[in-house]
């Protein structure tokens, strides 16, 4: 983080010790010491006092982190979105084969069990949807670009967004599919075992 070489930097310009800064500012010289080491970062309200102390606005006082906090904050969304995608992935491939032996074994319970997770999975279906709108993601094209970091150009975006209201259609048809033979084939096997 640059904050703490900006602070360090800015306080020997004025000449200041870190017993003195932390005085001006109400914190204390510890404070001062964990930040110019960068150990902790300081609330909104000492760097407040710091930019008028060093005569800075905040935005120069903070501009190298702020790229730096954008990415800490993208990879953290970025993990939720891979964790929600992959749970709903499994749900989405394990729920047509768990169907048939669900309710064939524990009849009503079974439909109980189903129904349960099916909800589970509408619930990260949605979570991963509302990532996709927020980032304005429509197309595998886009996603593929976007867990790269590479933006598409309007070009693409353009094409992207002429695939996208037939390409959606295709995959319910594709899943609606995998979902129906999956069943039919556990259904098969669960007749023959037993």
């Amino acid at each position: 983080m640059e904050l703490g070489k900006q602070v360090a930097t800015r306080r020997k310009l004025l000449g200041l010790t870190q017993e003195q800064v932390a005085d001006r500012i109400f914190v204390s010289r510890q404070s001062i010491s964990n930040w110019e080491t960068n150990k902790t970062y300081p609330d909104i309200q000492s760097l407040l006092l710091l930019s008028q102390l060093f005569h800075m606005s905040l935005e120069e006082l903070i501009q190298g982190d702020l790229a730096e906090m954008k990415n800490e904050v993208n990879k953290v969304e970025i993990g939720h979105y891979q964790k929600d995608s992959l749970i709903f992935s499994v749900l989405l491939i394990g729920l047509p084969i768990i169907a048939y032996p669900l309710f064939h074994f524990w009849d009503w319970y079974g439909v109980g069990i189903f129904a349960f997770l099916w909800g589970i999975a509408m619930i990260y279906a949605n979570r991963v949807e509302k990532f996709k709108k927020a980032n304005n993601i429509r197309t595998f094209k886009e996603l593929i670009a976007f867990d790269q970091g590479i933006p598409l150009s309007q070009l693409e975006r353009a094409e992207e967004k002429a695939k996208f209201p037939y390409q959606k259609p295709l995959i319910v048809f594709g899943f609606a599919l995998f979902s129906v033979t999956m069943v039919v084939l556990t259904a098969f096997v669960i007749k023959w075992l037993f």
